[in-house]
């Protein structure tokens, strides 16, 4: 008999399409790192697929240690030839899980996820944050914190006292089309000159701009951490926000975000009420940079020679099967400045709260990913993902370089507006 519940089950048809071929393992993270079979994805479908025909129980240490030391990042459904959609079999196993931890620990994980879905609280927590680095605590606490929280200490972000629901028009004008904005959970927070970008970019093409003060969180961080009914309950909220506001496109900054939203139609495939809706939805949803290279820019950009490079965020590269648009952008502003990044669509280690549940792996990529970016010349890397942002400006700082990471979008924009001096 299974060992998991028949609700959100790991998909058969996708523990079934696994050939075993392989050609998952050199794209693996987890694998490159550790070289066991167990670690790799090939090893942890044979997890789930020992679980779910009754050979193993969902119980095992070794079970919950992989299916948590994933980081998720789906390098391997790039490389798959059978086209197994592992991050369904991450999720639901993640899920299944979830619902076999003690009570405490769920409630503690739900009190968590709660914070993102209360746009209000999570903005005075942030200005409680922003206080208390101003206030000079901050720098104190810093000095006298010991070793690995003196580390986690610095991967704080720098943030604003207001987020950018209050910097962005609910509503901007345009002729071209109407664009809706994702304006997200932690990139309303924490990446505000992001969301500011983004708007600012697409105003400047014409476009007419709705980004709706209600909108709730996407849903992302729920069903990366196996909440699946959560999630479905977010991106219902989020399809009848947009229908409240039609647009045409619904474009977005958050790799991760956008690999969800992105995924509506088949979270709600099951839902009679909600299929058509999100099928619709999904179909509209665009990041940004795609955007971008999909249209005639008028304004062209600028050419702004300088020594840039480009990271793959993996949800954006893995996820959405979107890599050359950001490069194509990149490359109009740089031109000859434009240096590839060696192993660009390596995870950087941080992979949602991976860098802080798993430190010493996260650390070890994130050195990887920084070597790279040192060797490739560039004193500024694009980055189109909130926490490879945190990650890559956290590793940059700890080893003084005088480098920076920007999000694409903002490069852009920064370019559009300096034309303009």
């Amino acid at each position: 008999m299974s060992g998991f519940e028949e609700r959100d089950a790991p998909p058969q048809e996708q523990l079934n399409n696994c050939i075993r071929c392989g050609m998952c393992l050199p794209t693996c993270p987890t694998y490159v790192l550790t070289g066991k079979e167990r670690s790799s994805p090939r090893g942890r479908i044979s997890l789930i697929r020992a679980v779910s025909e009754g050979n193993m129980p969902i119980e095992s240490s070794v079970f919950e240690q992989e299916m948590g030391d994933c980081l998720g990042c789906l390098g391997c459904v790039t490389s798959c030839p059978a086209g197994v959609q592992y991050g369904q079999l991450l999720e639901s196993a993640r899920d299944q899980l979830w619902r076999r931890w003690p009570w405490w620990k769920r409630a503690l994980g739900s009190l968590v996820l709660a914070l993102f879905d209360r746009p209000r609280l999570l903005q005075w927590s942030t200005r409680a944050l922003f206080l208390y680095q101003k206030s000079g605590i901050s720098a104190l606490v810093g000095s006298l914190l010991p070793g690995k929280l003196r580390e986690f200490h610095r991967l704080l972000p720098l943030v604003q006292w207001n987020g950018s629901r209050q910097l962005v028009a609910g509503r901007t004008g345009g002729q071209r089309g109407r664009v809706g904005v994702l304006l997200g959970c932690v990139m309303d927070v924490v990446f505000v000159k992001e969301n500011v970008a983004t708007v600012n970019v697409l105003r400047r093409q014409g476009f007419q701009v709705e980004a709706p003060a209600e909108q709730p969180c996407c849903g992302a961080l729920h069903a990366h951490s196996g909440r699946l009914d959560w999630a479905r309950s977010q991106a219902r909220r989020m399809i009848e926000t947009f229908e409240k506001h039609p647009v045409d496109w619904i474009v977005v900054n958050s790799a991760g975000c956008g690999a969800l939203m992105k995924q509506y139609g088949h979270l709600l495939e099951d839902d009679p009420v909600w299929c058509d809706r999100a099928a619709s939805f999904s179909a509209r949803v665009r990041d940004v940079q795609e955007f971008l290279d999909q249209i005639d820019l008028n304004p062209p950009l600028p050419r702004q020679l300088q020594p840039l490079t480009y990271h793959d965020a993996c949800h954006l590269a893995h996820g959405q099967a979107v890599r050359q648009a950001p490069r194509r952008l990149l490359k109009q502003l740089a031109g000859e400045g434009y240096r590839e990044l060696a192993e660009a669509d390596l995870c950087c280690g941080s992979a949602g709260t991976y860098n802080v549940t798993h430190f010493e792996t996260a650390s070890r990529l994130l050195d990887r990913k920084l070597d790279a970016i040192v060797a490739s010349g560039a004193l500024r890397v694009g980055v189109a993902n909130p926490g490879c942002l945190l990650q890559i400006r956290y590793g940059l700082a700890r080893r003084g370089l005088k480098i920076e990471a920007e999000h694409p979008v903002f490069l852009l924009d920064e370019a559009w507006r300096k034309s303009e001096e």
